[in-house]
């Protein structure tokens, strides 16, 4: 298994849909599967997420504001870095 917690069933922190975990900051842009940087959302908040990016994304959801600012200050990310 991938991930420990691929057998766990998790739901969408939006929508209460079943989710996977999603990397507020990718593992390529320096982010890391923590719960700092992880956000649950299932597949249509989650290609959202991507389509928008996540300072516009942020904006439409500003309960995940603060944890996405966090997230991209602990990667040594700036707020509106892609």
């Amino acid at each position: 298994m991938k991930f420990p917690d691929c057998a766990i069933v998790h739901r969408c922190e939006i929508c209460n849909d079943r989710a996977d975990p999603h990397e507020i900051v990718t593992r390529g842009a320096g982010g890391k599967r923590v719960d700092w940087n992880v956000i649950y959302l299932c597949l249509a908040h989650h290609g959202e997420f991507h389509d928008r990016g996540r300072t516009t994304w942020a904006g439409l959801y500003p309960q995940f504001a603060d944890k996405i600012w966090e997230a991209c200050l602990r990667a040594g990310r700036g707020r509106h870095d892609a």
